[in-house]
């Protein structure tokens, strides 16, 4: 038996979870629960016990990615590649804008999916994008 949306609600057939079965659903739900974001808690408090000093970010989990840890460090691209060597992650290869600008690294550190995002202004972005790894000094 297929799971869907009550009936007179329109079915969209992108929606994965509408197409998928019940026993699906249910796998589904049970790893969106605080233990399915075990991984990402860990993984900040062993940043915690390893790089204290690290600059303050910000930092999200979701029930859409719950093993993944994002951090955002703002107006501070020092602070931004401390949190970079610190997860031991590649360097940025682009940079993207909109009103403000940014830059993301994805990795996986110690088998957690993280998502590193830097956001400055223009000058500050393509000052740090300019600058090769041996000008690169973290805060």
């Amino acid at each position: 038996m297929k799971a869907g949306p009550p009936d007179g609600y329109p079915v969209d057939p992108d929606d994965t979870l509408t197409n998928q079965r019940d026993e699906d659903i249910v796998k589904y739900n049970r790893t969106r629960t605080l233990r399915g974001q075990g991984s990402p808690v860990r993984l900040l408090m062993q940043l915690l016990t390893d790089h204290p000093e690290l600059p303050a970010a910000e930092f999200h989990m979701s029930a859409i990615y719950p093993d993944r840890l994002d951090v955002s460090v703002h107006d501070d691209m020092g602070a931004f590649e401390a949190w970079r060597e610190a997860l031991g992650l590649a360097r940025p290869i682009d940079r993207t804008r909109d009103r403000m600008f940014w830059v993301v690294i994805d990795g996986l550190v110690d088998d957690v999916p993280v998502r590193l995002t830097g956001f400055a202004s223009e000058a500050l972005v393509e000052e740090y994008m300019a600058a090769d790894d041996s000008e690169r000094v973290a805060a």
